[in-house]
């Protein structure tokens, strides 16, 4: 929001010469960031020449690659100013300020330095992310000293000192010119737990209430204490190759999987069009395996029990069924296992209320869900800690 505000009084010129540098200087770190992410080693990003409208700091470019999300972020906001740098779009329309508020941000944080655009206000200055590690202090030594003008922040600070005798000193952040030192930093809200809900139910397979089975697990979740931790993200007529689409983008914590599974121990997605295609136990286990966000999947549909069994090799726990599950029954599982979640429950007893959810309404199956775990121990952790 702060960026923003300081945007809007800066002059047109400079924001289009701006936007073309944040444009040119976003497919820079992209190329950098994609080629870290194959080889660590690879050259940090490098600061494109800028017009004189735009004036950039000195570049230190952290060495962490950018989690999936991060770059995924990045990409699309590089496509929406792109139009801005080609002048297709004009850079007065507010939601274009605040694109290219938001590309600028992230493009700083990349390059380690800070990016200003002529006619812009002061921008206050913050120092971060800063760690020394010292050896054999004897005398005094101060490991950061920032003269910064009013409304420097430094943040981030960890300071390691081995072997200090007698007579050593260490001193740690030193701020002058008015700032003020925050070591720890503004407390930062907690990620939301995602839940990414996924469904499929082709044409040529019996007609399964997957709508009602959503509605029940959202209004569970809305109903509960820690409501505001989780969000659910969906996804309907699933197809084969959504699924690494939806994990790359919502890069969900619990994988909520309903809809039909044959026999053979196989999910039922959908084609091109509409009709029933089987993923198998390994497919779907090797997909698993790259993304380690996700520490819960509750595959709600019949036969899964073997698919659990694969995918559990790679997430901490894992719900299947072991037989053919009524349709009424999968939704009061489901019910009552994201309700005790949604409560702050282990995923052991969201699972033990789920199932006694379905023997509360009278109704079979409730021996049918089997909860798979190869560490016991990940059963008894719970998605969000008492307050």
């Amino acid at each position: 929001m702060a960026a923003e505000v300081m945007l809007i009084g800066v002059a047109k010129v400079a924001l289009e010469e701006g936007a073309k540098f944040l444009y040119e200087q976003a497919g820079k770190v992209l190329e950098a960031w994609r080629a870290r992410r194959e080889d660590p080693a690879a050259p940090a990003p490098i600061v494109v020449a800028a017009p004189p409208q735009v004036t950039v700091g000195p570049s230190h470019p952290s060495s962490t690659v950018p989690t999936g999300e991060t770059v995924v972020t990045l990409g699309d906001l590089h496509a929406k100013v792109e139009r801005l740098a080609k002048g297709e779009r004009s850079v007065d329309d507010p939601a274009a300020r605040a694109t290219i508020a938001a590309l600028r941000e992230i493009l700083e944080a990349a390059l380690g330095t800070s990016i200003t655009f002529a006619g812009e206000p002061d921008r206050p200055i913050q120092v971060s992310d800063i760690n020394i590690v010292v050896n054999d202090v004897s005398g005094w030594l101060t490991g950061v000293i920032v003269d910064g003008r009013k409304g420097t922040t430094v943040k981030g600070v960890t300071i390691c000192a081995h072997d200090v005798p007698a007579g050593g000193r260490l001193v740690g952040v030193q701020v002058g010119g008015g700032g003020q030192v925050d070591p720890a930093g503004p407390a930062q809200p907690e990620p939301p737990i995602r839940i990414l809900f996924l469904a499929a139910n082709p044409i040529d397979t019996a007609r399964l209430r997957l709508d009602e089975e959503a509605r029940e697990i959202d209004e569970a979740l809305r109903e509960a204490e820690y409501r505001d931790r989780f969000e659910v993200k969906q996804q309907w007529a699933v197809r084969s190759d959504d699924l690494q689409k939806a994990f790359l983008r919502h890069r969900p914590n619990i994988v909520h999987f309903s809809g039909h599974g044959t026999q053979s121990s196989e999910i039922v997605l959908e084609d091109e069009k509409g009709m029933m295609r089987a993923v198998s136990p390994k497919a779907l286990s090797g997909l698993f395996s790259e993304f380690k966000t996700i520490r819960c999947v509750v595959l709600n549909a019949c036969y899964s029990e073997q698919q659990a069994q694969a995918i559990a090799e790679h997430v901490d726990c894992v719900v299947g069924m072991t037989r053919a599950v009524e349709d009424a029954a999968a939704i009061q599982f489901a019910t009552g296992f994201y309700r005790a979640l949604g409560y702050g429950e282990t995923v052991q007893t969201a699972f033990d209320l789920g199932r006694n959810q379905t023997v509360l309404e009278g109704l079979p199956d409730a021996d049918t869900p089997h909860l798979v775990a190869k560490n016991p121990k990940a059963a008894d952790a719970s998605f969000v800690s008492p307050k």
